[in-house]
């Protein structure tokens, strides 16, 4: 397993460079018009991290009156459509349109990386979906040496923007991602599979990948929390293996304390429960007792819905007795409203508030 210990120094160099640049800023340099920069101690403070129901479609906000969170999700393909030509108002009119509610920005990359990209890469691999969930599409080489190099320069975009804006709490890392929105699940057929490692995917470029994806993020953002989907197991086009994940996700928890939202993708009714205490970090013998086990002021979590027809009411409670910090989803109409306030509720009760100045 890779050392990440010159990662954080340089990472620490940049935000120390960052702070420096930042204390010369005005009012008038803030990007997103009308925004007010934090000053005082909440500058130096972590925005909250995400609790109680979320939603990832923002009209739904309706149904759960209570919640204050939310998630927004575009493709880098929208967000920066040509190279260095970046495209938020999508993003913005979300925020305009919710004032009160604090979002996750999540940018799906993989097959839903802008053509430029593609092309910069070494070009694009189609890949098919292994289950119903997912989509055919012409996934980018993240692989690629240059792939880091934009993909930096991305997120430092994104930070410009709303690294002071209050409402963006959490900035999810897609980087090294095919099919779905996860860096540790290929989700492909095996011809898909081959294809990748013919392309050259390998486990150790893969690895490189999301160290590198996550210290550009931790590099860019110093009071925006980044998020990071887990699996079950690592996928990788050879094997699988949970152990190789658990290590890898320990060496960035420890490497960013508190700064690292960890989630899972895909709670469903069926799903083995593991509730709260879980197992240690170090040995746990499972992603949902590894999640268990973690303590939500130093890492906070959650899980992400995937029903295929089966029971909401059982799923959420079984994130509910996980320890889950927040629960995500589409909308949450399959529960009553009693319902649906009594687990928002249980959620906010399971996680102290995660931020210095919430």
């Amino acid at each position: 397993m890779r050392n990440l210990s010159t990662r954080l120094v340089s990472g620490l160099c940049a935000l120390a460079c960052g702070a420096a640049l930042g204390a010369g800023c005005s009012p008038d340099d803030d990007p997103r018009e009308g925004g007010a920069a934090p000053s005082g101690d909440a500058a130096a403070g972590l925005k909250p991290a995400l609790s109680g129901l979320v939603v990832t479609e923002p009209p739904a906000l309706v149904t759960v009156p209570y919640a204050e969170f939310g998630t927004i999700t575009t493709t880098w393909a929208e967000v920066e459509p040509d190279q260095g030509s970046f495209d938020f108002s999508a993003i913005d009119e979300v925020l305009t349109e919710h004032p009160d509610i604090r979002f996750r920005l999540r940018v799906r990359t993989g097959r839903d990386a802008p053509y430029w990209l593609k092309q910069a890469t070494g070009g694009c691999i189609t890949v098919h979906p292994s289950t119903e969930n997912g989509a055919t599409g012409c996934t980018a080489k993240f692989w690629n040496e240059s792939f880091l190099d934009h993909y930096s320069v991305l997120m430092e975009e994104v930070a410009r923007r709303y690294e002071e804006d209050p409402q963006v709490v959490d900035v999810a890392n897609s980087a090294c991602s095919t099919a779905y929105a996860e860096p540790f699940i290929l989700g492909v057929d095996e011809r898909s599979l081959m294809l990748l490692e013919e392309a050259g995917l390998t486990a150790e470029n893969h690895e490189e990948c999301i160290i590198g994806s996550t210290d550009a993020m931790m590099s860019s953002f110093t009071r925006t929390r980044v998020s990071l989907a887990g699996h079950g197991a690592w996928e990788f086009t050879d094997g699988r293996s949970w152990e190789a994940e658990r290590d890898l996700l320990n060496e960035l928890r420890a490497t960013y304390p508190g700064r690292l939202v960890l989630e899972d993708h895909g709670l469903g009714p069926d799903d083995e429960v593991c509730p709260v205490p879980g197992e240690s970090a170090e040995t746990a013998e499972s992603w949902h007792c590894y999640l268990a086990g973690l303590p939500t002021a130093e890492t906070p979590h959650g899980w992400q819905l995937t029903l295929n027809d089966g029971s909401m009411s059982v799923a959420v409670w079984a994130g509910v007795d996980m320890g889950a910090c927040y629960l995500e989803y589409a909308a949450f109409q399959q529960l009553s409203e009693d319902e649906r306030q009594e687990v928002h509720e249980a959620l906010v009760d399971n996680c102290p508030v995660s931020s210095d100045d919430g």
